[in-house]
């Protein structure tokens, strides 16, 4: 069931960022990918705070919603003219993006560092008691005082 459920998320989140994407296509094929990706992270970022707000963050609870979702996109049209995706030649906008998300990822290393060296002990507490308690809750483990380090790196 829990393949299931994360094959129809997968698909109605690709449906959901391709419908998205018709309302801000910009006909520049580099940016139209990096809006697409975009898209889909914003669209999954939201469906997990909302259902770990809501208490739904289980497998029956994201897969029914998923399901629905799916069941919507579908009926309204979102799969026609679906076609082979092709990649755009990697143009200065793909450089640039990339540039961009790697000086970040090494800013956010080297200035916002977990304040243990072992990243097993530091996240998977906080994640464990999610998972447990199917939401969002009170921060837990080694260090209580911290909520979202680093900038919802853990989300």
């Amino acid at each position: 069931m829990a393949v299931l459920a994360f094959a129809a998320a997968q698909a109605a989140s690709l449906l959901g960022a391709r419908a998205l994407l018709g309302l801000v296509r910009t006909g520049d094929g580099a940016v139209d990918v990096l809006q697409f990706l975009l898209l889909r992270l914003l669209l999954i970022s939201a469906t997990v705070l909302a259902a770990g707000l809501l208490g739904a963050l289980d497998v029956l609870s994201l897969g029914l919603f998923s399901v629905v979702v799916l069941a919507l996109l579908l009926a309204g049209g979102a799969h026609r003219g679906l076609r082979r995706p092709s990649l755009p030649a990697a143009g200065p906008w793909i450089l640039a993006a990339a540039a961009v998300v790697a000086l970040r990822l090494l800013l956010q290393v080297w200035f916002f560092a977990p304040h243990l060296g072992d990243a097993v002990a530091y996240h998977l507490p906080k994640i464990g008691e999610w998972v447990r308690a199917g939401a969002f809750t009170r921060e837990m483990g080694l260090h209580p005082h911290v909520s979202f380090p680093a900038g919802f790196e853990l989300i």
